[in-house]
């Protein structure tokens, strides 16, 4: 009897322990909670002056168009902060056009992309740049070389902007 008697006691021992420690639990987990709440506060206000940056950086739409006589080009991408990805389509009037995809990115006032395009069943790839100047891009012109995969710009400064085409914003669809 002594020793079940002292097992029993000892269990109450163990429950008494079990108890102490779930409340000290309690009280630590209530403590890292209110401390959890207070940071997230501090990392919600944080965050919020977070996307008040990145406001530059959302992701957008854009379209474009360039008309002249019967001739057009449609040029839409999305923009991601600098990066941008979409398509390039030439409607000519009395020649074959062309329709592919574009892949760039902006340097400032400057838009590079990389125009991969089939026209007349062939496959090319070709480098084109446009000038923001307001909400208008301008296309610009200069020589190019025909590299390994693709067309490149021989001299990227003597690209020429003054005589390019005006593409003007368009409502994306």
């Amino acid at each position: 009897m002594f020793i079940l008697s002292r097992i029993y006691m000892g269990s109450i021992m163990i429950k008494l322990k079990l108890q102490s420690l779930k409340s000290r639990s309690l009280v630590l987990m209530l403590f890292a909670l209110t401390s959890c709440n207070t940071n997230s506060n501090k990392s919600n206000h944080q965050d919020s002056s977070k996307d008040s940056i990145f406001k530059n950086d959302q992701i957008s739409q854009h379209c474009y168009l360039y008309t002249h006589e019967k001739d057009s080009i449609k040029l839409n991408f999305t923009r991601n902060g600098n990066m941008i990805e979409g398509t390039l389509h030439f409607k000519n009037y009395q020649i074959d056009g062309s329709s592919g995809t574009i892949d760039g990115k902006f340097y400032g006032d400057t838009l590079w992309v990389v125009y991969d395009f089939f026209s007349e069943g062939m496959h090319s790839i070709k480098d084109e740049v446009f000038l923001q100047k307001g909400d208008t891009l301008i296309r610009g012109f200069g020589e190019y070389e025909q590299m390994v995969e693709k067309h490149q710009y021989n001299d990227k400064a003597s690209i020429n902007f003054k005589n390019g085409q005006s593409f003007l914003p368009l409502s994306c669809l």
